[in-house]
């Protein structure tokens, strides 16, 4: 099933974002460069470290990328004429990802099964070859169109301006089964996707002429005559058995649309701030929360749109993408520190990461030490959040004691009237000291939504045997 949609936009407007999810500028992902036509994510040797397999132009091999759990990659090229379309899925039930993919020559499609050391067998053809130059196998789709458990594909071979699109039924062992070959159609292409939520994926066909369609599964690898779809990404979006399709609106917007009576309706929708040429938009859970958020990619900027509760969008983050054709998002913890890292492909320049930096390490706050409680007593502390803001008052129960505060966060933010771009294990300002043993310290600027802020004070008690009166680590984390 796809999960990412490339349209052309150029619309400008600009808006303030209040983030709840943190990323570092995107970077290229080492040894994962030049032109990109697709990606899949998923442990491949079994070390429990997702992999990466990258397909570049039509007939150039595919690059295998084994993580290491801490960003970095161990690149192989499939030397066997894999190529692209591919897709990976476990297609014998021995729980490793094998390989659904195109041949070079000849032009077949095949399987490769994975070995679960990262390698696979050479290709084992399920088509009989293409002869004609100006024949390719286009796309391919996964899927269950029967409801057996097994993997069918959806394969679109085209001959010059048309496209036949055929259905095989995965018997659980490698091998498949096709079933009737759909009539030919210009320049079209097929998916599958459970669009009415009856178990069973259905045909979805784009880009046909008079529009997109979708054909429903009559359950044993044959489809009802073709309706009208919306043009878009079919993604599962908002719960239920049934998947949406995603597309960009005519208002600046993102909009998903659910199947209702055999129409399609709008369900939710998202304003964006910035909409920028070339861009896609993608369903991923962004923030691990079981719920699909969507990421938009543009040029130079991405978004991501948290989905609340009640199944609408708020904006959750922005972030800096490629200076390319960006798309095709997904989630992958590519240096091994439990953050969701957003990995994309840049058409032109390879393979880019954006950095989870939401849930950066905390450990170094965890303990700021200082010494017992004074013996004239021990601080109170007052601290508030709002979307927006953040105050601390602290009152020690010496009134004649200075006190000074330290503060702590996971990302930069301006704190009391000073810019500071703190990193997870950096104590920084103010320093702030007040004669009547009270202070207030807030910070002037926006803090985004989601951003893990530390705070410890301390009294100086000069009558006290210790002479420091220490609080406890304030941690405000996840508003």
């Amino acid at each position: 099933m796809r999960t990412s949609l490339s349209l052309a936009l150029f619309v400008a407007c600009a808006a303030a974002v209040d983030a709840q999810l943190v990323y570092e500028p995107a970077a290229g992902v080492p040894g994962l460069v030049g032109l990109t036509n697709n990606f899949e994510v998923g442990d491949l040797d079994g070390d429990g470290v997702d992999d990466l397999v990258v397909g570049g132009l039509v007939g150039s091999p595919l690059t295998v990328a084994l993580g290491d759990g801490s960003g970095g990659f161990t690149s192989m090229t499939l030397e066997s004429g894999a190529s692209v379309p591919f897709e990976l899925a476990d297609v014998n039930g021995d729980d490793v990802l094998d390989l659904v993919h195109a041949t070079t020559l000849p032009k077949t499609l095949a399987v490769s099964l994975g070995l679960g050391d990262g390698s696979f067998t050479p290709p084992m053809a399920l088509t009989e070859p293409l002869q004609s130059p100006a024949a390719s196998i286009a796309t391919i789709g996964l899927g269950d169109v029967n409801g057996d458990g097994q993997v069918d594909i959806a394969l679109t071979q085209v001959f010059f301006i048309t496209s036949e699109r055929r259905i095989f039924l995965g018997n659980g062992d490698a091998t498949f089964d096709e079933a009737a070959a759909l009539p030919f159609i210009v320049g079209a292409s097929a998916d599958l996707a459970d669009l009415d939520g009856d178990g069973f994926d259905d045909l979805v066909t784009t880009s046909a002429p008079g529009g997109d369609t979708w054909s429903r599964s009559n359950g044993d690898g044959t489809f009802a005559d073709p309706m009208p779809a919306v043009a878009g990404t079919a993604a599962d979006v908002v719960g239920g058995s049934a998947v949406e399709v995603v597309s960009f609106g005519t208002n600046n917007d993102i909009v998903v649309h659910a199947l209702v009576d055999n129409a399609f309706v709008e369900v939710a929708s998202v304003t964006l701030p910035f909409v920028a040429g070339n861009a896609s938009v993608s369903s991923v859970d962004a923030d691990g929360d079981g719920r699909a958020d969507l990421v938009y990619l543009g040029r130079p900027f991405g978004y991501v749109f948290r989905q609340t509760a009640d199944e609408t969008f708020e904006l959750a983050a922005s972030f800096t993408t490629a200076d390319d054709v960006n798309r095709n998002a997904s989630i992958l913890d590519i240096d091994g520190d439990g953050g969701r890292d957003l990995v994309f492909l840049g058409v032109f320049t390879g393979m880019k990461v954006a950095r989870d930096a939401t849930y950066a390490d905390d450990e170094p706050f965890t303990d700021l030490g200082g010494a017992s409680p004074g013996d004239t007593g021990f601080p109170t502390q007052i601290a508030e959040a709002s979307d927006a803001s953040l105050a601390v008052d602290v009152t020690s129960a010496a009134p004649s004691s200075p006190v000074f505060v330290l503060w702590g966060a996971s990302t930069g933010a301006p704190i009391a009237d000073s810019a500071a771009s703190p990193s997870p294990d950096r104590i920084l300002g103010p320093f702030m000291t007040s004669p009547s043993g009270s202070v207030h310290v807030e910070a002037t600027d926006a803090i985004p939504l989601g951003l893990t802020i530390y705070a410890q004070w301390w009294i100086v008690d000069d009558t006290a045997s210790s002479g420091l009166a220490s609080t406890s680590t304030v941690k405000i984390d996840g508003r």
